[in-house]
């Protein structure tokens, strides 16, 4: 058999009887190597207490006075009044040539995500929006976002993207993740128009979670 074709079949027997990802299926054809049982697990997430010792040890890590980022105040300021209590994050969506505006309110976390790429901020390592353009990237051209719909209050979204064969296929995404997707591959972000509110009054519709 060819390489193709063995991995075809090595792909098609182990997720058929043990649900292993493709992703070690090739790496193991790819290495050469003999195929070896793999074992399925789980996984949990625990908050534990540390030591005085591991914290130390931890604090090392880090020196003393070096932030993670380096940001400047206008971003600190804003990623401060993201995560108050008292502060709702709302992203807003403004007609491009009109003066129509869309609403939608959505957590700290999506809205810090948008308002970095906003601000261009460009981290020493790849945080989870920069590493979901360079995986759509790598295998098909993200073309554009598109606001679709709203049902109970809700808003969705599509991401649309083009293969290399020239075929689209429309991937379901929430609205804060398309837009922090959109602007750091500089592509459109489309609204429907049934969406836009007929008056200026904050529209009360949140994120799809």
């Amino acid at each position: 058999m060819t390489r193709e074709r063995d991995f075809k079949r090595l792909v098609r027997a182990r997720m058929s009887t043990t649900g292993e990802r493709y992703t070690a299926a090739r790496a193991a054809l790819l290495r050469g190597s003999e195929e070896v049982d793999m074992v399925p697990v789980t996984c949990e997430v625990k908050v534990i207490k540390l030591t005085e010792e591991q914290q130390e040890r931890i604090a090392a890590l880090v020196p003393e006075g070096k932030p993670r980022f380096e940001l400047d105040d206008d971003v600190e300021d804003l990623l401060v009044g993201i995560k108050r209590r008292d502060r709702q994050p709302w992203l807003v969506l403004t007609e491009v040539g009109g003066s129509r505006e869309l609403t939608i309110w959505c957590g700290a976390v999506e809205a810090t995500a948008v308002a970095l790429a906003l601000r261009g901020f460009r981290p020493e390592r790849p945080m989870t929006h920069d590493l979901l353009r360079d995986v759509v990237a790598a295998i098909a051209d993200a073309r554009e976002v598109r606001i679709t719909e709203a049902r109970d209050n809700t808003f969705f979204a599509e991401l649309l993207v083009e293969d290399s064969n020239g075929n689209e296929q429309f991937i379901s995404c929430r609205p804060s993740d398309g837009i922090a997707l959109a602007i750091r591959a500089d592509i459109p972000i489309l609204v429907a128009e049934s969406l836009f509110p007929d008056t200026s009054a904050p529209d009360m519709r949140k994120d799809e979670k």
